[in-house]
């Protein structure tokens, strides 16, 4: 029997399957696995680390402490905003808790670090 032969048609990827493949690379979850340990470190470091004789009179975090904060938190808040628009609605139709649990945290930390407007 005589059959076609078979051809292999690579279909172009769409610019949503090219970043969610580039958000589920090994590269971009190392990134953002450093920036947690960098979160979780410099915490332990200016919360227990520092003596209590070096904060100031009014314990505000250093100025090293909240650039690192507002660093980590722009790289959640990228890859998040990233996530969702390779993912589109299936980012939350189809339940999928840490999907829901990544919006929430970094959107309970923006709302945390946001500037307070003076009254």
């Amino acid at each position: 029997m005589n059959s076609l032969p078979s051809t292999v048609v690579a279909a172009e990827q769409t610019w949503r399957s090219k970043l969610g493949g580039l958000i589920s690379s090994l590269p971009v979850a190392l990134a953002v696995l450093i920036c947690c340990l960098i979160d979780a470190g410099s915490a332990l470091y200016f919360e227990v680390g520092v003596p209590f004789e070096k904060t100031d009179c009014f314990a505000r975090d250093t100025t090293v402490a909240v650039v690192i904060v507002f660093f980590v938190l722009t790289v959640f808040t990228v890859e998040l905003l990233a996530n969702m628009a390779a993912s589109g609605r299936s980012f939350f139709v189809p339940f999928n808790f840490w999907n829901y649990m990544d919006f929430f945290v970094v959107t309970i930390s923006l709302g945390a670090y946001s500037p307070n407007p003076k009254p």
